[in-house]
């Protein structure tokens, strides 16, 4: 009898928990080895002191972790969680799609974090989305930010690539289908209440790597496909758009490339051409976007790092000529630009003029899931290997203005 009641009684406890919602529905996973971890996706703090991560175990399992900008102390923010049960982080720039990271709100004070979401499909199958939530660092507590309900019906059924606004009033993110179909959200933050989101509209489903301009708060930079048809390849467009602001008059294409231009400007006519854009970056006056450019977005031997005048003029490739392999571009300061160059076995640092002249080493990482600090003198990045240390992640210090 008294197995009885103590059965009942942890039956009741369980049932009058209230679930997280969207990350209850787990499958059953075998436990992880105490103490083996990789850490990935970290993002350096606005001002440079601390550094978020997430914590990956054998079980597939994801923990949101908050590190000193040395390393030395390291804190679990939230419970392990199952993140994505069917495909794999991708936490690394080496992706022509946005990538799925963490995101700091412009004044330290909130983190925008990545969570399970699960959906159930017409024929009352289970799915597993993705959603973003935010985690508050003066309350110790996470909220939605973009959710989706059990019953959604749409098309973007993960979420990933959070921009938070200059202002910190608004939220950029991406949504992707299980087709491959890309689009651009923005959430309008509330001091009360969950946030108001807008989809940007896109006939082709295929936009992506958004961000804002570093001098118009509200205005958002992003890339946008172009197929006229299902035979003809796409067309390159860099656009933006004020988000709520009927009125805006800076809005709309303002760069573009199209095959048969793209074509031209290859040495080796018998490669593939399919033009393609990514890792856009402001530089801090505004003056110009840096961004990758490549005839084919699925060999980043071709990977270029071009730039454009923010009015759409004197576009330009600044990365060396017959030569590729060129990721992430980083503004320092208005006049140089750092890079990675994917190399056999790992990935050069390297910083230019903004002219892409006096190429300057900065030492070498092991991999591209990194993030360079607020002052551009240091940079965090994962290690490939599972260890039994305080973290996995790694920092190259004292790279030199």
């Amino acid at each position: 009898m008294k197995r009885v009641w103590f059965s009942l009684g942890v039956y009741l406890l369980m049932g009058c928990r209230q679930p997280i919602p969207g990350i209850a529905d787990t499958p059953n996973l075998p436990t992880a080895p105490r103490g083996v971890f990789q850490d990935v996706s970290p993002r350096w703090s606005p001002d440079g002191k601390r550094i978020a991560f997430l914590r990956a175990t054998p079980d597939r399992k994801h923990q949101l972790f908050i590190a000193d900008a040395p390393l030395k102390y390291v804190h679990a923010l939230l419970d392990p969680e199952v993140l994505i049960p069917d495909r794999h982080l991708g936490s690394s720039w080496e992706r022509y799609i946005s990538t799925d990271r963490l995101a700091f709100s412009p004044d330290g004070k909130q983190l925008v974090f990545p969570r399970a979401d699960w959906l159930t499909d017409d024929r009352g199958e289970r799915l597993p989305g993705m959603g973003l939530w935010i985690y508050d660092f003066p309350t110790r507590k996470a909220k939605p930010l973009a959710v989706h309900s059990s019953r959604y019906r749409g098309e973007f059924i993960y979420y990933r690539y959070p921009q938070w606004s200059p202002d910190g009033k608004r939220i950029a993110f991406v949504g992707e289908g299980i087709l491959g179909q890309r689009g651009i959200f923005v959430a309008h933050l509330k001091t009360e209440g969950s946030p108001d989101t807008m989809s940007l509209f896109d006939r082709g489903k295929d936009s992506d790597w958004p961000t804002w301009e570093p001098t118009l708060k509200s205005t958002l930079t992003f890339r946008q496909g172009i197929r006229r048809t299902v035979s003809v390849p796409v067309t390159e467009t860099l656009r933006r758009i004020e988000p709520g602001n009927a009125k805006a008059g800076r809005t709309g294409e303002f760069w573009r490339m199209a095959p048969s231009e793209c074509a031209r400007l290859q040495t080796d006519t018998t490669l593939p051409v399919h033009p393609h854009t990514g890792h856009l970056t402001w530089s801090p006056n505004g003056k110009y976007l840096a961004f990758t450019f490549t005839p084919d977005p699925l060999d980043f031997e071709r990977y270029e790092v071009w730039k454009v005048r923010a009015d759409g003029k004197e576009a330009q490739r600044i990365s060396p000529p017959n030569s590729g392999g060129y990721l992430a571009p980083v503004w320092i300061g208005n006049e140089r630009i750092g890079v990675l160059h994917k190399t056999k076995n790992a990935y050069e640092m390297i910083r230019w003029d903004s002219h892409g002249q006096n190429p300057q080493p900065l030492g070498t990482v092991e991999s591209a899931d990194c993030d360079w600090s607020p002052d551009r003198k240091h940079l965090v990045y994962s290690t490939a290997h599972l260890q039994e240390k305080e973290t996995t992640l790694r920092v190259v210090n004292g790279v030199k203005e």
